[in-house]
Formats: structure tokens, sequence, C-alpha cells
């Protein structure tokens, strides 16, 4: 089974996305972070190669998951292991320097 790893700037998405969603609806935010978890496992299982945003590197990916850009590049010596690099809104702009 391949893994997923999430990058400290990923960490803190989640924790920005929790606290978003307990705004409004503190058991959705409890069940939407455990859809982007599984989401990132399918990454890693599937081996699911999503394009290639060629602004951010030649090897990052992005995959989409409601409104939110999962961007996760493959790592590691096993095919399929996976960093997932940042989770973000889909609607701001991306700061380029966030993600390298």
């Amino acid at each position: 089974m391949a893994i997923y790893k999430l990058r400290p700037l990923a960490r803190d998405d989640l924790s920005s996305i929790r606290r978003w969603i307990a705004r409004d609806d503190p058991i959705r935010t409890r069940t939407f972070i455990v859809e982007l978890a599984e989401h990132f496992q399918r990454i890693a299982d599937l081996n699911l190669r999503q394009r290639t945003v060629t602004d951010l590197g030649p090897d990052v990916r992005k995959a989409v998951h409601g409104n939110y850009n999962i961007y996760y590049r493959f790592i590691g010596e096993e095919a399929g292991d996976v960093l997932i690099i940042r989770a973000l809104n889909a609607a701001p702009d991306l700061n380029l320097n966030d993600v390298d």
C-alpha cells in the first residue's frame, strides 16, 4: 500500500480548513477532513497522475476535492508514495512562493 506524507504547510492548510468550516458547521468539519485524507490516500494508492502544474514545478500535480486544490508530487522508491504539498481553497490566487 502506498503512503502519503504531509508537508508542514499542508498540515497548516488542514488546520485552517478545519477552523473555516467549523465556523458554520462543526459536524461537517470532521467529515470533510476525513474526506480530504481519503482523497490523499486514493492519490497514493491509485498512483493518480493528474495534470502537472508547470508554473509550480515540473513534478507538481493538482487534484481537486470540492472547492479545494490538492498540490502533490510523487516521492520515494515505491510507486505511488506521495508528498502532499498544499490543500488550498480554489478561489484565491495561489502564491507561488508557498509551494516549494
